[in-house]
């Protein structure tokens, strides 16, 4: 009995550390998108304090500036990511239980998006799926 018990806190103890790595790499992200958009915003508020540079422009280009940061940082997460260390997982084989990561071994399961991405695995090179020959 103390050896389930045991084995039990071990798989909740490395769970709660895997969950919280996820949430470091996941915060990681969250933190770099918000640094940006600080900077883009003092530097905006600069500009049109210290060069007398029209307001509506300057927001403008603040505005486009911010999306597009945040666009690339967030790029990392279209692809299929390792959750637990970042790792692009996209040259990894598909398995029964997901994508494991060869730099951590964490096991991902593929999201939905990853999965249509992939395409058919009955397809064939040559073969072009819903067509009839006739």
């Amino acid at each position: 009995m103390p050896q389930t018990d045991r084995s039990r806190r071990r798989r909740s103890r490395v769970a709660k550390d895997a969950t919280a790595r996820t949430r470091a790499w996941i915060g990681s992200l969250k933190v770099r998108a918000l640094v940006w958009i600080a900077a883009i915003l003092l530097a905006t508020i600069a500009t049109i304090v210290f060069a007398g540079v029209p307001a509506w422009p300057a927001v403008g280009v603040a505005v486009a500036a911010a999306c597009v940061s945040v666009g690339k940082i967030t790029t990392k997460l279209l692809k299929p990511t390792c959750l637990e260390c970042g790792c692009d997982l996209s040259d990894q084989p598909v398995g029964l239980q997901g994508i494991a990561c060869p730099t951590c071994g964490s096991v991902n399961s593929p999201g939905l998006v990853q999965l249509a991405r992939m395409g058919d695995p009955q397809d064939s090179g040559d073969a072009r799926s819903g067509q009839r020959d006739s």
